[in-house]
């Protein structure tokens, strides 16, 4: 890889493999601010579209504009069941890179969509579960960003609620990032949830992409996709983290009424390898 635009990709890769992992868990520790209920008004301007108008192909899970908090659950638990069954239970991961020192980066074709593949990322941290959650937590993110992402132009808190009878945490997030070179600005709607600790210890936390005419796309930027799960499992009796982490992405704005975006994410596919890896060590550091 040596061409400019080559080059240019496997930075961009880089910065948003490192924000996958803050984005895991910025519900992780509650706000001390006061929640924004759902249904209140945001700085955005909602285009007031029909759920119809919104194509069954669109990245990201599809909702109405008077979607509740249960409904953006669903559209995470839909997602979280996916990742699960894919993580742990399929045979068919290709690995891409193995470090021999506890960090993987696995591949899994999508059965409805080879351009945007499962990636797998697992790392051992020398930390207990707790210590590694609060670093990935979103009050860590105006300090830990800037080390591993100098494209990171900030993130907006929409809405913020739990569900009580499901123990999560919820957060509706905007995440934008700068211009890189001749590409667009992209930005990032997800909503972020956390769960209690699982019956065999697993913690868990997820973001998964949404798209809603109450937060329509923005002027200047390219609204890129992004699905994550990941997977907390504390080893040694808990003195270690095993993080496992399932990611599907796409940088362009591939849905049926969208933007495009111009990145090649053949390429992508072709350094996903070596770069997660890199990521995935530099986090561990």
């Amino acid at each position: 890889l040596h061409s400019e635009p080559a080059r240019t990709m496997v930075c961009l890769i880089i910065v948003i493999l490192g924000s996958l992992f803050f984005q895991f868990t910025e519900a992780a520790t509650r706000s001390s601010s006061v929640t924004t209920n759902f249904h209140e008004s945001s700085s955005f301007v909602s285009t007031n579209l029909p759920s119809d108008t919104l194509s069954s192909n669109e990245r990201g899970k599809l909702l109405s504009e008077n979607y509740s908090a249960q409904e953006l659950y669903e559209a995470y638990e839909s997602v979280y069941q996916d990742y699960d069954n894919k993580a742990f239970g399929s045979n068919d991961w290709k690995i891409l890179h193995n470090t021999g020192d506890g960090v993987e980066v696995s591949i899994l074709e999508h059965e409805n969509d080879e351009n945007c593949p499962y990636v797998r990322m697992t790392v051992i941290f020398d930390s207990p579960v707790e210590v590694v959650w609060d670093f990935l937590s979103i009050t860590n993110w105006n300090e830990a960003f800037p080390k591993i992402d100098p494209f990171f132009d900030g993130i907006q808190i929409f809405e913020q609620e739990t569900l009580p009878e499901k123990g999560a945490d919820l957060t509706l997030l905007w995440k934008k990032s700068k211009r890189l070179l001749a590409f667009r600005k992209r930005d990032f709607l997800f909503v972020s949830v956390t769960n209690p600790p699982r019956e065999d210890g697993m913690w868990v936390a997820g973001t998964v992409s949404i798209r809603t005419p109450r937060y329509p796309r923005v002027p200047g930027y390219t609204r890129a996709y992004q699905d994550s799960i990941s997977f907390y499992e504390p080893l040694d009796g808990g003195k270690r983290t095993k993080l496992t982490a399932v990611c599907r992405l796409d940088l362009n704005d591939s849905s049926a009424d969208g933007e495009g975006g111009l990145i090649p994410m053949w390429l992508y596919l072709r350094t996903i390898g070596n770069t997660g890896a890199l990521v995935m060590q530099a986090m561990r550091r």
